[in-house]
Order: structure tokens, then sequence, then C-alpha cells
């Protein structure tokens, strides 16, 4: 999405990028975006929770992930040192983009 110029799902521009989008990353991310349309939220963000799940691991979002495997590992977040905030992950039974395995 930052080859296009793409900053946010469903906001300003949206209609713009979305044949680009659709044509790139095909019909299933054209469908759901009537789950977008809610409320615009940023691409990094999106590309992170991917990241996140084609590593199996939670990382620092990484800038140059799509320029080969040394670029695709970064530190961990380290849960372990929050002590009074409790933590809880939400997800859906048809979440796309985090799965339930």
């Amino acid at each position: 999405m930052d080859l296009i110029g793409l900053t946010s799902m469903s906001g300003q521009n949206w209609e713009q990028y979305k044949p680009e989008i659709c044509a790139h990353l095909g019909r299933m991310w054209c469908e759901q975006e009537t789950v977008w349309n809610q409320e615009p939220f940023s691409s990094k963000a999106l590309a992170h929770f991917f990241q996140n799940g084609i590593e199996g691991r939670f990382q620092e979002y990484a800038e140059n992930y799509t320029l080969g495997k040394d670029n695709r590992i970064t530190s961990d977040i380290p849960l372990g040192n929050i002590k009074k905030t409790p933590i809880a992950v939400f997800y859906g039974d048809a979440d796309r983009v985090c799965p339930m395995d």
C-alpha cells in the first residue's frame, strides 16, 4: 500500500485508491470494504497485523518487510513488561486478518 501512497483504509481518497487495491490484493479485499466503511484506519496498522500473522509472533513493525527475508524479523514487543494494564485479544469467528488458528 505504501507503493501507491495509501495511508488509510476507507479514509480520505479511498475511492481514488480502491481500483488499484482491488487489482493488486484481489476480490477478498474489495468485499472486505463493507467492514472498513465503519471508520477509517491506518493501512500501516493493517500491514503490521499481517506481519505478526505471517511471522507467528508479536513483533515491532518492520518498515522494510517486503525487501526480503533479512528485513522481516524485528524485536519482540515485550508484553511481559506490562504489569498493571490488562491485555486481551478479541477476534471474530470469521476474521480474515486474525484467524483463530
